[in-house]
């Protein structure tokens, strides 16, 4: 019987070890506030990456989003950035897509970034994404059909973006 006792102790307190470093955190819906504050970061962070341009654009898929219990939420998301100048209208000049972790702050009047980091290149995409990103939100961006669907999606809100700065 102690030994049944000591055993369950011994399984209690690693589950709860286990449980209490893997804080993948709780489902957090994503407020307007919040999504501008990723378009602005995403602007902000790739305008110096890429070809200087006239104007840039982004759209994102947004996966999920949790909160930490140290009160930072994680977004994970799906973005594409787009430059455009005006005499090549409606060509990109410059720009990416890349899976995302971004990490944000509730701060007096609203968010602010705090975190960053993109999936890795090459060999190390699908690895950096698993690592990265909770199970449920790696499999919906690593499905090929999920990713093409999402890249077509974000052309278009790019594209709408576009027409609309061309004939301002």
């Amino acid at each position: 019987m102690k030994k049944k006792i000591n055993w369950f102790i011994f399984f209690l307190v690693s589950s709860l070890l286990i449980t209490g470093c893997s804080d993948q955190g709780k489902p957090v819906k994503v407020t307007k506030p919040m999504d501008q504050v990723i378009s602005d970061y995403i602007l902000a962070h790739n305008k110096t990456l890429f070809e200087k341009t006239e104007q840039q654009f982004e759209a994102h898929k947004l996966y999920g989003a949790r909160k930490k219990d140290s009160g930072i939420i994680d977004v994970y998301l799906y973005y594409l950035y787009e430059g455009f100048n005006r005499d090549t209208k409606t060509e990109s000049v410059s720009g990416g897509s890349v899976p995302v972790r971004l990490k944000l702050k509730k701060v007096e009047g609203g968010y602010k970034a705090v975190g960053y980091k993109e999936a890795e290149d090459g060999s190390k995409y699908t690895d950096s994404i698993k690592e990265m990103f909770p199970k449920e939100y790696a499999d919906q961006v690593l499905n090929v059909n999920n990713r093409q669907a999402a890249a077509q999606a974000l052309q278009k809100k790019i594209n709408k973006q576009v027409v609309k700065w061309l004939n301002q």
